[in-house]
């Protein structure tokens, strides 16, 4: 909810059946529920009529905790996609990383869960993109594969399969390429059946453009940036084809030498598709291209939105870039105090974007900075601007917003998770589709194959500070690599960590935590931070893998939390505000109470005359309410 009208919220759910044909202005909405160490534990769909806010009866689970990739639409609008790990129940005779590509029929809603009809599972697998042929209900799909887990291969590969409704997946796949690197990103291309593989290799980025008829390799492109090499599987890429299908936009970045300090830098190359050569010299940005996150985003109009982000120091940098002489001209906008990626949204028509920075929402009717932020209580989880208004995920809530004047149209609550990523079903306009069907894979949207899953951030909330413990796991399932925790003492005195190395038949995690006593004297409302690293040794590689953790230690707050609990009214009907003893409530303050939430209760009497702006939860019991 909006922060001027968060505390109390009546919210009335109403049921509605699915048809077989769905409204205009329904939406598809991921959920994503959460343990408190952050990490996923369950994909929910839901669908939601914009119209009245009601959120259809019809739900269900994907099988995998953690998602690989987001929901991708077939071009026909019949069908949708999505990868997902860490499967529960984990399916017997498969290793600890199998990963599942589950399709789901968006008319009817249903997930089709037979393994091979509607599920395919594989080791270090996830979906690349989509296409079909024109009048074809079979889809074909692009999948990036691992060989670690294959008999007799070590090789990355990609591979072509096909799903047809009513039979499911491909027994096997139909093509194979073999890559020179970590396959990163594939896009389909304007042209007829073809493909565009981004990969990463030891010399830098690669692209393979491959033909789906021939299942040749019709282009092999190195890229490499001007003045460094790639950094390993930590690197940031990222490519986007252009409205018109006439260009290809690639990302790359690496550690320039000519930087002060020797920063992380960006460069952005632009192809022309038809020939693949380079249409103008790469342009040199500050900072990297966002992780976990797209950070391009190609208009109609000509220009290009660009985000990079500086990890560890809390900058971020937004662009418009011309690419055409008629486009609108260029915007640079700097971000501080960031540790998530931009949530940009570009309007479907015109030059507007929204913009998703912490728990502000800005919007820029005109594609510049103009007017006051629309500010929620809690961090943005994504937005997306659609024809009917801009779609905004927050905590537990997903929010409609009027680009126009900013106006909360419409808030829809789950209880399933926090609103990850919302698509529109049927009806859908060219320029919305444009931008979210086909490709499935967002940049860095997943760690390498084989490697742990390890968080990019990790938040230490200073009111914990010296009490709150994280516990890294370095070691996959069946690990056998030896492992270091790197840091640099002198710019994070405050960061403890024990063990910092471990291997084979040694330690598999770090316990981490901060020491207060070496916290630099900061004014309070400053969010310290610093970057440290998980180095693994890869056997017969002389450079050694690298996950980048952005380390985190937020403001402490002004004064205690506090829970305002209204229990009853004068005529004593209900319970006195001396507190909740003997109430059912009873156990459920002494949770709130207790670490890691450290709430501080207060307990009052219906009508409550004062201000509501000093709790920063209120809790009405349903006697009191009656």
């Amino acid at each position: 909810m909006v922060k001027e009208c968060k505390h109390i919220a009546l919210v009335l759910g109403v049921l509605v059946l699915l048809g077989g044909h769905a409204a205009a202005q329904q939406v598809l909405v991921r959920t994503t529920a959460r343990a408190v160490t952050r990490e996923e534990t369950r994909q929910t769909l839901h669908v939601v009529d914009l119209a009245t806010g009601e959120v259809a009866p019809w739900r269900d689970t994907l099988p995998g905790m953690q998602a690989a990739t987001p929901l991708v639409v077939s071009p026909d609008g019949a069908w949708t996609f999505m990868t997902t790990r860490g499967l529960w129940p984990h399916p017997a005779g498969w290793p600890a990383t199998v990963s599942a590509i589950s399709a789901v029929s968006l008319d009817p809603m249903a997930i089709f869960r037979a393994a091979e009809a509607g599920m395919l599972f594989a080791p270090n697998q996830r979906m690349a993109c989509l296409f079909q042929s024109p009048g074809g209900d079979a889809v074909s799909l692009l999948v990036f594969e691992n060989g670690a887990d294959r008999a007799n291969a070590t090789a990355d590969m990609v591979t072509l399969r096909t799903f047809t409704p009513g039979h499911g997946f491909s027994d096997g796949p139909l093509a194979a390429w073999e890559t020179p690197g970590p396959p990163v990103q594939a896009v389909p291309l304007a042209l007829d059946q073809q493909v565009c593989v981004l990969s990463r290799s030891p010399m830098g980025a690669s692209l393979m453009v491959l033909d789906m008829h021939t299942h040749e390799v019709t282009a092999d492109v190195m890229l490499s940036p001007l003045d460094g090499p790639l950094q390993g599987p930590a690197t940031s890429l990222e490519m986007v084809l252009t409205p018109d299908g006439e260009r290809l936009l690639v990302f790359v970045s690496a550690f320039s030498f000519e930087a002060p300090g020797g920063g992380q830098r960006s460069w952005l190359y632009a192809l022309d598709t038809a020939t693949f050569e380079f249409l103008a010299e790469p342009r040199e940005f500050p900072g990297i291209p966002q992780a976990q996150a797209p950070s391009l985003w190609p208009l109609e109009n000509g220009a290009c939105w660009a985000a990079t982000a500086s990890p560890g120091e809390g900058f971020a940098h937004l662009y418009r870039l011309p690419l055409t002489p008629t486009a609108p001209r260029a915007v640079e906008q700097p971000f501080a105090n960031v540790s998530a990626p931009l949530l940009v949204a570009p309007a479907p028509a015109g030059n507007g974007v929204a913009i998703g920075v912490r728990n502000r929402l800005e919007l820029w009717p005109e594609g510049e900075p103009a007017g006051a932020p629309l500010r929620f209580d809690y961090e943005l989880g994504f937005v997306e601007w659609t024809p009917y208004g801009i779609l905004v995920g927050e905590a537990h809530r997903l929010h409609l917003v009027d680009p126009e004047d900013g106006a909360v149209l419409l808030t829809v609550p789950f209880q399933s998770g926090q609103p990850s990523q919302a698509l529109l079903l049927f009806e859908q306009p060219a320029q919305y589709q444009a931008r979210h069907r086909h490709s499935a894979t967002v940049p860095e949207s997943a760690p390498p194959p084989g490697y742990p899953h390890l968080p990019d951030a990790l938040v230490f909330r200073g009111e914990a500070v010296g009490r709150e413990r994280r516990v890294l796991r370095m070691q996959p399932d069946g690990g056998e690599r030896h492992w270091r925790l790197e840091f640099n003492f002198d710019d994070m005195p405050w960061l403890r960590a024990h063990p910092r190395s471990g291997g084979p038949g040694q330690a598999e995690f770090s316990v981490m935590g901060v020491d207060p006593a070496a916290l630099p004297a900061l004014p309070a409302d400053t969010i310290i931070r610093g970057v440290a690293e998980v180095v693994y040794d890869e056997p017969g590689s002389a450079e050694p893998s690298r996950h980048p953790i952005t380390i985190l230690v937020s403001p402490q707050p002004d004064g205690p939390r506090t829970i305002l609990w209204l229990l009853g009214s004068e005529d004593g009907t209900a319970h006195r505000p001396q507190g909740l003893d003997g109430h059912s409530l009873q156990a459920a303050a002494d949770l709130l109470a207790a670490p890691p939430h450290w709430f501080s209760h207060r307990y009052a009497m219906l009508p409550f005359g004062e201000s509501l702006t000093g709790h920063d939860v209120v809790i009405v019991t349903a006697e009191a309410a009656s």
